[in-house]
């Protein structure tokens, strides 16, 4: 009797043991799962809607914001007391010094000359700051733009915002915009854009920015969304830091989510 007892108490603690260690692997699975960056169609990098990282240069602890804490990163990195991350090269010159502590307060100020970003092509871009003159190839890019209250910095816009193609009324869509000067589309007239000596052009994400930036030298071409919500928080922040909207774009992502 008492070696069938033992064994029944045997069996049960291998059961007990096994539930607790599936357990504990589909946990770290979900975590994992959670944390992981996934790939969206054609081929751009996003993160989990809950947990991602704001391709920025000067977001020194990659998370989802540039603040005080990417200041007090980057210093530790110097001093060794913690692990390089790629974000933490504010300068984007490939090290890590007090230039860069400099550049993340710059940033965090709203005082950057210059801003360096990983756009939705999984491109790396520098923009010169502040942006005062600005190029949106497609409507999404043109309605985030209003969204930022920012559109006295667009100086031209595709032809499809002004109406242009297919005769479309774009008055109540774009009031403002619609009224600019068109630099076509589909590509755009790349004398009229280099015309117009913009800050920045921002071309749709799967529109092949690297072949519109091969014919505007000296002019960051950005490749954004606005389409994709997986893309829709990073994408609006990026925004918001180029046109110095920052609080804007918090604002809009609230209402949003």
């Amino acid at each position: 009797m008492k070696t069938k007892i033992a064994t029944l108490l045997g069996i049960a603690i291998v059961l007990c043991s096994l539930f607790l260690v599936a357990t504990l692997s589909a946990t770290a699975i979900a975590q994992s799962h959670t944390t992981q960056r996934v790939s969206a169609p054609g081929g751009v990098t996003t993160a989990s809607e809950d947990d991602y990282v704001l391709d920025i240069y000067g977001n020194a602890n990659e998370d989802d914001t540039i603040d005080m804490r990417d200041l007090t990163y980057v210093k530790l990195i110097f001093f060794g007391k913690k692990p390089v991350t790629e974000l933490a090269d504010a300068k984007y010159d490939g090290k890590i010094n007090p230039l860069d502590f400099v550049q993340i307060k710059m940033i965090i100020v709203g005082k950057e000359k210059e801003l360096t970003i990983v756009d939705s092509a999984d491109r790396t871009v520098t923009v010169k700051k502040p942006v005062e003159r600005i190029i949106p190839c497609m409507p999404p890019i043109a309605e985030a733009i209003q969204v930022l209250d920012a559109v006295d910095e667009v100086v031209g816009v595709s032809y499809v915002i002004t109406g242009e193609y297919k005769k479309a009324d774009k008055s109540r869509s774009f009031p403002i915009l619609s009224k600019l000067p068109s630099v076509g589309g589909h590509p755009v007239d790349y004398e009229t854009v280099l015309s117009l000596n913009p800050d920045v052009v921002i071309e749709y994400v799967h529109k092949r920015p690297d072949d519109l930036q091969e014919h505007l030298p000296g002019v960051p071409v950005l490749g954004l969304s606005f389409f994709d919500i997986r893309l829709m928080k990073e994408e609006m922040q990026k925004l918001g830091y180029i046109l110095d909207k920052e609080a804007e774009a918090e604002e809009y992502l609230e209402w949003y989510e």
